[in-house]
């Protein structure tokens, strides 16, 4: 035996030997798709759980955190729709991670590129509370695994404390009238 399959056997005895066994047992092929699974693809967003709603799109259970405000000292304030959240700190906004084939940030996302001032409501599938938003922004980026951003006044309306740096919720979000821009 090689040092290669003295290792192998090693993790493998560590792991619980059966199920390596049954994949590749004796190559190292088999045991880095163990260690080292291949990432989703780019038309892959399993965490985005989207759903036709009669006129709406829905997503339940996302990862929701918030942007902008004067903790977060990487925004300028600008979003992608012109839109200064810097000039108007109280307004109820969000950000959708719309796909965007161009941006491999955004590419293979289940969720259509939307007009800007969309309606987006937030739920708490806990408390029920909603907080209604108009879509201002692009994002988040995939590698973050978040279905939507919200302004931090937005997130303010779940969490008083809120800030860019300390809001993360999983929420529902409905897109209002969005299924209209579902394309096959």
């Amino acid at each position: 035996m090689n040092a290669n399959t003295n290792t192998i056997k090693a993790i493998q005895g560590l792991l619980g030997g059966s199920r390596i066994v049954k994949r590749e047992p004796k190559t190292q092929a088999g045991l880095d798709g163990l260690i080292k699974p291949n990432p989703p693809s780019d038309n892959e967003w399993p965490w985005i759980n989207l759903k036709i709603d009669g006129e709406d799109l829905l997503i339940t259970g996302a990862v929701v955190t918030a942007f902008g405000g004067d903790s977060d000292k990487m925004d300028s304030g600008e979003t992608a729709s012109g839109f200064s959240t810097k000039d108007n700190p109280s307004f109820l906004g969000c950000a959708l991670p719309m796909r965007r084939d161009s941006n491999p940030q955004l590419r293979g996302s289940p969720i259509p590129k939307l007009p800007w001032k969309t309606l987006v409501e937030f739920s708490d599938p806990v408390t029920g509370k909603t907080v209604v938003t108009k879509l201002i922004d692009e994002g988040p980026a995939k590698w973050t695994k978040h279905g939507g951003d919200m302004s931090v006044a937005a997130a303010k309306e779940f969490n008083p404390n809120a800030t860019s740096n300390n809001f993360e919720k999983v929420l529902n979000i409905r897109i209002v009238g969005g299924a209209k821009y579902v394309t096959a």
